[in-house]
């Protein structure tokens, strides 16, 4: 509705919450993240969440997360990355003072990919699969990955 009024950068803003929240519980539930776990993977930069995904859906034996998936996690990084320059530095695709043509019919195929009920089928299903816990090989990568990344910020407070 808000890109049919012509808003296309706070439609885009609303999904991109939206991936997020879809994002980062699916991570939690995964792993059956206890508070405090679940509460440091709300604050870890989605683009990086993103970026587990990515590694999740490339090292999965039975193939179940498949090309269609890890293309729809590179549109959800360009989904961030624009929702990023337009809320911190209030700036559209290619810097422009308004949005083309062009630029609008791209940021609409960005999202029809999540919004459409059957485009975004897969990208909902792949997601639940992963929260539903039963991908060993998802659970190692996302335990390592938390592992690290406290043993990063450990290393960061006692540099402060």
């Amino acid at each position: 509705m808000l890109v049919d009024s012509g808003f296309h950068m706070e439609g885009l803003c609303l999904l991109n919450a939206s991936l997020e929240v879809n994002v980062e519980n699916a991570i939690c539930e995964c792993i059956k993240a206890d508070d405090k776990t679940g509460k440091m993977i709300k604050r870890i930069d989605q683009e990086i969440l993103l970026e587990l995904l990515e590694k999740i859906g490339k090292s999965a034996e039975d193939n179940y997360y498949h090309e269609e998936y890890l293309a729809k996690i590179v549109k959800a990084k360009e989904i961030y990355k624009h929702r990023n320059a337009y809320v911190h530095a209030l700036e559209l695709p290619e810097k422009e003072k308004t949005l083309s043509v062009k630029q609008r019919r791209e940021l609409e195929s960005l999202m029809y990919e999540f919004i459409d009920e059957r485009e975004s089928r897969s990208w909902y299903e792949s997601q639940e699969r992963l929260a539903s816990g039963n991908d060993a090989s998802a659970i190692s990568i996302i335990e390592k990955f938390i592992t690290e990344w406290r043993k990063k910020k450990d290393k960061n407070s006692e540099n402060c």
